[in-house]
């Protein structure tokens, strides 16, 4: 990136743009006070959830990391990915996994246990990548942070763990980010409801919300409360 344009005006030189996407990105995701009715918005939100994690499922994706998980992870991370902070391939540690693992799953282990990461552990590289539109738009960038193939490891762990789930825990109707389906599919489903809605005389709502750039307005936050009873 060598120049940006910002309401009419040209941003030059590497510590001026620094500046700009440092302050840009900070404001962007800073987190935003919520409004008077989001107590009540929240409740209403997780009562219509149909499905949540049972004690039993809790209990098979929190069960002790075992050495089999630490190497099967290891062997289905891709290779050629860009380096994090510590420079480690992830072919180091598939060439290397028997000396490797034994090390990894006690320090998981200790990590999951005590509740406790260090810094080092998921320090990252943020870098950005263009997406559609003018690049001279800080807006048609896109923020990624690369991360340290031991971070990974341990998320692809748990992701695998998760992933067993899942179905039991979103929408059968949910088409978009499922393994299997296509987000295509919502095309069908509204033309299918507009045959129901003729050939039965019923009258039919369809409702699109489109949000621009979703990764940037997701408050994770409202995720993280807990989930009332």
């Amino acid at each position: 990136m060598k120049e940006l344009e910002v309401d009419g005006m040209t941003i030059y030189k590497q510590a001026n743009l620094s500046h700009y996407i440092s302050h840009f990105y900070t404001n962007l995701y800073t987190y935003e006070p919520h409004s008077p009715n989001i107590v009540e918005a929240q409740k209403k939100c997780w009562e219509s959830v149909p499905s949540q994690v049972t004690e039993d499922m809790n209990a098979a994706m929190t069960r002790e990391l075992t050495l089999e998980e630490v190497v099967e992870a290891i062997t289905s991370l891709p290779k050629g990915k860009a380096l994090g902070h510590d420079n480690l391939l992830t072919e180091f540690f598939q060439e290397n996994v028997e000396k490797t693992t034994p090390t990894l799953l006690l320090a998981f282990r200790a990590m999951l246990s005590l509740g406790l990461i260090s810094n080092f552990f998921n320090k990252g590289i943020i870098t950005l990548i263009p997406k559609y539109g003018d690049h001279s738009k800080l807006g048609n960038w896109r923020p990624i942070t690369l991360l340290r193939n031991i971070y990974k490891i341990l998320v692809k762990i748990l992701a695998q763990r998760i992933e067993v789930y899942l179905p039991f825990v979103i929408r059968p109707n949910q088409t978009s980010f499922v393994m299997g389906k296509n987000i295509m599919d919502n095309n069908f489903l509204a033309q299918e409801s507009f045959k129901w809605a003729i050939e039965s005389e019923h009258d039919l709502i369809l409702l699109l919300l489109n949000f621009e750039k979703t990764f940037d307005r997701i408050k994770r936050g409202f995720f993280l409360q807990p989930c009332p009873n």
